[in-house]
């Protein structure tokens, strides 16, 4: 499994707050099966310090847990926003490390009105704008006219692994179940904020998607195409 969404990275943001927090999580995602972790705290603008903490506390973390079976790699999850286009271009720290996508996420309320151009222009600069947890948008469940715009796009869905669960409320669990049961997701993924998040979910979610897809398209969903994003 490839787990392309996850704050997994301690004193950063709203993930764990302590090393050993984030320790128990690297060795609770190797007891799931777990191969890689892209590690993706929350972007904040305009704060010079960003990376260099986020940079000192993954390698501190990676020391710890380099004799496991398992890769952390360092990306983001940015709000959307009229600046990050110009913000990619000048330095590509915002993206998955060694690869050319971008976790991006929307306001839960809303679709932003330079939403489609700001998505637009990263994908003229060769990004691959990935969508955080669509089914978790406000907007997203209440319109489907808004979500076909979003679609027709053709920018990769990322949905939690909780909304499948009914972790993320009722209305995130039935669209996941509609992106699911029209074959409108690219990867699966926990957005895990603790060790509990894992042990809550993240199981779960796979079989319920293979009770209702098949074992390969949970296989897909939660490991192959999530891994391809290095290919």
């Amino acid at each position: 499994m490839v787990d392309i969404h996850c704050h997994i990275i301690h004193g950063v943001d709203d993930g764990p707050s302590t090393l050993e927090e984030s320790i128990k999580m690297v060795y609770k995602a190797v007891e799931l099966g777990i191969k890689i972790i892209v590690a993706t705290p929350h972007y904040r603008y305009n704060k010079t310090d960003f990376f260099k903490k986020v940079d000192e506390n993954l390698n501190e973390l990676r020391s710890k847990v380099s004799d496991l079976d398992i890769k952390i790699f360092r990306g983001t999850e940015v709000r959307i926003d009229p600046s990050l286009t110009e913000i990619v271009k000048e330095s590509d720290e915002l993206l998955i490390e060694n690869s050319k996508s971008l976790l991006v996420e929307f306001p839960y309320d809303r679709i932003p009105f330079f939403t489609k151009e700001t998505l637009y222009n990263l994908q003229l600069q060769g990004i691959v704008p990935i969508i955080a947890h669509a089914e978790r948008n406000l907007a997203l469940q209440q319109n489907r006219i808004a979500l076909e715009r979003i679609l027709s796009e053709n920018i990769p869905v990322q949905v939690d692994a909780g909304s499948f669960t009914g972790f993320n409320g009722k209305n995130s669990k039935k669209l996941a179940m509609f992106l699911l049961d029209n074959n409108l997701i690219d990867y699966i993924a926990s957005d895990a904020h603790c060790a509990e998040d894992y042990d809550e979910f993240y199981s779960k979610a796979y079989s319920i998607v293979a009770r209702s897809k098949g074992q390969h398209a949970a296989n897909m969903l939660f490991g192959l195409n999530p891994g391809s994003i290095w290919d």
